[in-house]
């Protein structure tokens, strides 16, 4: 039977062991202090806590303590615990006594080849719950063919108990830190699409809005380059329309254009992001690896760039760390190039309608200088005293933007004086708006003049601007306009140039 000095050293160095777990910052110190405080009153060589996976199907090494005779295991070491002693332990909830653990270790596979090299131990097991949930178990190897005394085995019983509360406690720990993790992920995640999103509607220009998501990019993603490569319609060659490289020796500077093959049109169709490792990145074709060689690319992340309208280019990362790009950001990659593609349309539309304005512009130019040249003040030929004074008349209201009654039958050139008194006019570089007031009903003289919004009347099937805006800062003609109604016409004026 156990002296009471014995029981309470026992006792004591239980209180110990409880003090020392509750101040220990992780498992691995834990297990040091059991190591440290234990081995005066238990003789054993290492001790180890392995945890229950969430599916309990196995138990994984998370930390281990020992003397240079015992085992050596890797820490995250995960084995099935099935028809093991380990699993023994814990479906019986009591501690297990292993006599020749070399033997125990030869029939896991992950550990066969390290059983093989140990110095032959003994082992107990015993199990760690709390409040009937089973959380992993401590295991103490001791010389071979030695075994804990009942009053050890008690002793052993409670420190797991003790250890369970520090288990519980770290791993609900652990699942806070990884939550905090997966919410900080998020917030980044979101306020990449939130950065990206505002480029998406602020820019128009598309090299622009290529150098603004690049930044935003490399913010989150911490990689070395992104490039955005176009399509060119014309010869379907896929061109760099932006590299940005900050740390870059320049060899991917001068990459040369080459054709879309039906495979990767296929792909950019389907719009699937890609992660490619160093093996894919080896299959490039000969120049392009090089290049990549060169700057110590080890991984690469691509995103096609497409809408519904069909393929645009791709997008692509690169990072010197092999493992920079995981599984997990092919989501925001694929939302990513999904709005930068929307953007990137929205530009070439821009820049479409953009170049049809200044080609529209253009022509107008050109079409009112063949009319200035086909009407202008010297192709009114004459030298009667009355041809004189309307010249010099002309001449005088021309500059003064006053408003021009002509008066004249029909033929007389009334349209001819009107263009003569706009070239010679501050207004020659604007609109001349000619309007025969004859041809037009007298119920449409104000939408013809002012304009109408659609649906304002039955047939107004579209917004349509007045002759008076078009004649903005121009020259309004209004010819025939004694032919309105007096109740329709404007200001009573006959016949007259608006200016």
């Amino acid at each position: 039977m156990e002296s009471k000095s014995a029981a309470d050293g026992r006792y004591r160095t239980l209180l110990e062991v409880s003090g020392a777990i509750a101040s220990q910052p992780n498992l691995k110190a834990v297990l040091q202090s059991l190591r440290r405080l234990l081995s005066s009153v238990v003789a054993f060589d290492s001790v180890s806590l392995s945890l229950l996976s969430d599916n309990g199907n196995s138990v994984r090494l998370i930390a281990f303590d020992r003397g240079s005779e015992a085992y050596q295991i890797e820490i995250g070491t995960e084995v099935p615990h099935v028809g093991r002693a380990v699993g023994r332990a814990l479906d019986e909830q009591k501690p297990i006594y292993i006599p020749d653990l070399q033997v125990e270790l030869s029939k896991i596979p992950q550990l066969a080849s390290q059983a093989r090299l140990g110095t032959p131990h003994s082992a107990y097991i015993f199990p760690i719950s709390i409040s009937g949930k089973k959380l992993g178990a401590l295991t103490f190897g001791i010389a071979q063919g030695e075994k804990f005394s009942p009053d050890d085995v008690e002793l052993m019983t409670s420190v797991s108990s003790h250890v369970g509360v520090a288990l519980e406690s770290a791993i609900a720990t652990d699942a806070a830190e990884t939550y905090q993790r997966q919410l900080a992920r998020e917030r980044d995640r979101l306020r990449l699409l939130l950065e990206i999103n505002n480029q998406v509607v602020t820019q128009l220009d598309v090299d622009e809005l290529f150098r603004s998501a690049s930044a935003s990019i490399r913010k989150y993603f911490a990689n070395d380059f992104t490039g955005f490569w176009l399509i060119d319609k014309r010869s379907n060659q896929l061109e760099c329309a932006i590299l940005d490289f900050p740390g870059g020796k320049g060899f991917l500077a001068d990459i040369p254009a080459r054709a879309v093959t039906d495979r990767e049109a296929e792909k950019m169709r389907t719009r699937t992001a890609e992660i490619w490792s160093h093996r894919d990145i080896e299959k490039l074709r000969p120049e392009v690896l090089e290049r990549l060689k060169a700057e110590s690319i080890a991984a690469m992340a691509v995103a096609p760039l497409g809408t519904s309208n069909g393929p645009l280019g791709l997008m692509s990362m690169g990072s010197k760390r092999p493992n920079n790009f995981g599984q997990e950001d092919l989501d925001i990659l694929s939302q990513i190039s999904a709005q930068i593609s929307l953007a990137l349309d929205n530009a070439l539309a821009y820049g479409r309608l953009s170049a049809s304005k200044n080609r529209l512009e253009d022509e107008r130019l050109y079409l009112e200088s063949e009319i200035r040249a086909e009407y202008n003040f010297e192709d009114i030929v004459g030298k009667s005293p009355a041809l004189r004074k309307v010249l010099d008349q002309i001449e005088i209201v021309a500059p003064t933007g006053s408003t021009v009654l002509l008066h004249g039958e029909t033929g007389t050139g009334k349209e001819l004086v009107a263009r003569a008194v706009h070239s010679l006019s501050p207004r020659r570089d604007r609109t001349f708006v000619r309007l025969n007031c004859a041809a037009i009903p007298s119920g449409l003289v104000e939408s013809e003049l002012f304009g109408h919004e659609k649906g304002a009347f039955t047939g107004a099937l579209m917004q349509k601007r007045g002759r008076l805006e078009l004649a903005d800062r121009g020259s309004l003609f209004l010819d025939e306009i004694g032919d309105i109604s007096p109740s329709r016409s404007v200001a009573n004026d006959p016949q007259q140039s608006i200016p």
